[in-house]
């Protein structure tokens, strides 16, 4: 006489709540990986941009906020720059290959206030060959 088993019924595993524990738990990441403090963007100390300046143009941006074009003792708004650097760079005394602009800013200006520096060169299509930080007024 032969023994009886009994028949297993196979274990049923439900995946459909995997997804929804996966999704809360890459949520708890994300919200647990914020940093606390704000982040600071440090400027380096600048080298001497002599020779870059004497071959292109160069802006300065001061502590105030004001722009300086070609080291001139009067500021320019920022919205003059793009009309400045190409009238500089459609000059026939200039080297039509040489589209080089030197840009110094001082550190402590937030990156809101100079990123209209940098769009005024890009529109008058100049390159910013160097970024440095001013150490006074020109």
């Amino acid at each position: 006489m032969g023994v009886r088993r009994k028949r297993r019924i196979p274990a049923i595993v439900p995946l459909a709540s995997m997804g929804d524990i996966a999704f809360l738990l890459i949520i708890f990441f994300i919200l647990a990986s914020i940093p606390k403090g704000k982040a600071t963007l440090t400027q380096p100390e600048a080298d001497d941009l002599g020779e870059i300046e004497k071959s292109g143009v160069s802006v300065v941006m001061d502590e105030d906020g004001q722009c300086f074009f070609q080291n001139s003792p009067d500021p320019v708004p920022v919205e003059a720059l793009t009309g400045l650097i190409k009238g500089h760079f459609n000059d026939p005394n200039n080297n039509k290959k040489n589209r080089k602009v030197v840009v110094e800013i001082d550190r402590n200006l937030p990156y809101e206030v100079f990123k209209d520096v940098y769009a005024a060169v890009s529109e008058a299509g100049g390159v910013v060959v160097a970024r440095g930080v001013v150490k006074g007024k020109p």
